[in-house]
């Protein structure tokens, strides 16, 4: 998202900051939303955006870290369950 009009931005980043919270259960998976946070990366260059922008990121991070780990115990599991 390369755009100067910040009702745009301020938009996105309150849809964003809205949606975030429930993407675990919908139907786009964390790579969506990590590109959706990146595209406005560029154009967050006042602090207030650029810490809105930071907070999403790191919220993402975090999601995306616990699908990991899940995923990582899911895949223990199974192997645990083959070796048997």
């Amino acid at each position: 998202m390369t755009t100067n009009n910040h009702r745009d931005l301020d938009s996105e980043l309150a849809h964003l900051e809205h949606v975030l919270p429930h993407v675990a259960r919908g139907p786009f998976p964390l790579s969506y939303w990590r590109s959706r946070i990146d595209a406005i990366g560029s154009s967050s260059k006042l602090p207030h955006y650029r810490t809105r922008y930071e907070r999403l990121k790191t919220a993402l991070g975090h999601l995306e870290s616990r699908a990991a780990a899940q995923s990582n115990a899911a895949a223990e599991a199974n192997a645990e369950y083959v070796t048997r």
